[in-house]
């Protein structure tokens, strides 16, 4: 058996053992020097006083699911969501310039995050006076702002639009506008464009329905 050797020290850590010494018990359970330090609670978290670039993990709690966090200029930023948790948001739909007045039908729309990709669920109804302008490109706002770069030719997902008052589903796919917007390519018919404009052409009007979903890549893998 070889004779155990002192801890030493490399870089900023200290009492790190040695090789083929025995493991020193002091240094395995030093909070100070774990690559991933690990909290009960956000609110233990948030009061530990940890430096830039540490790395913590968080057991789920009540508020949110084990998740890992990175420290960057002071604020804890997410890594990864743990178990994929759906998080609702309501979407801004517009046509033109205007926002529609729409309300969730069943389950509120939401989305799951796993480092960049984001996938999000919604089936809508609108419910107020018309608010859109017909002959206008109706498009959907992210619930976390997409990286720059997208093909607006590449689909992202698959939608529909329901015309109450014709009774006739509009299919369409889910492409990139910009880093905040989605909009619906058609695929009712062989003309090239985009629901609001092409094929549906009416102002969104009360009974109409949008159900939608896509994935795409954050601007970044922090929250």
């Amino acid at each position: 058996m070889p004779t155990p050797q002192p801890p030493i020290t490399i870089g900023e850590l200290t009492n790190v053992p040695d090789f083929e010494s025995e493991v020193s018990a002091d240094w395995c359970q030093d909070a100070t020097y774990r690559i991933c330090h690990r909290f009960a609670t956000i609110d233990i978290r948030d009061s530990s006083g940890l430096d830039d670039g540490s790395i913590c993990r968080v057991a789920a709690e009540a508020s949110t699911d084990a998740q890992f966090f990175h420290r960057v200029s002071g604020t804890w930023r997410s890594l990864i969501y743990g178990n994929n948790r759906p998080t609702s948001w309501t979407p801004t739909v517009q046509q033109n310039a205007a926002t529609t007045n729409f309300a969730a039908t069943g389950a509120q729309p939401s989305y799951t995050r796993t480092g960049r990709r984001i996938t999000c669920e919604m089936t809508i109804a609108y419910t107020g006076a018309s608010g859109g302008t017909a002959g206008s490109v109706i498009g959907i706002s992210l619930p976390i702002s997409g990286r720059s770069g997208y093909n607006p030719a590449t689909p992202v997902g698959q939608a529909f639009i329901y015309d109450s008052s014709a009774a006739i589903k509009y299919r369409a796919m889910v492409v990139m506008n910009n880093t905040g917007q989605v909009i619906l390519l058609t695929q009712h018919s062989n003309t090239d464009g985009y629901l609001g404009a092409v094929d549906f052409t009416a102002a969104l009007a009360a009974g109409d329905q949008i159900g939608a979903s896509w994935s795409y890549d954050a601007a970044s893998t922090f929250t």
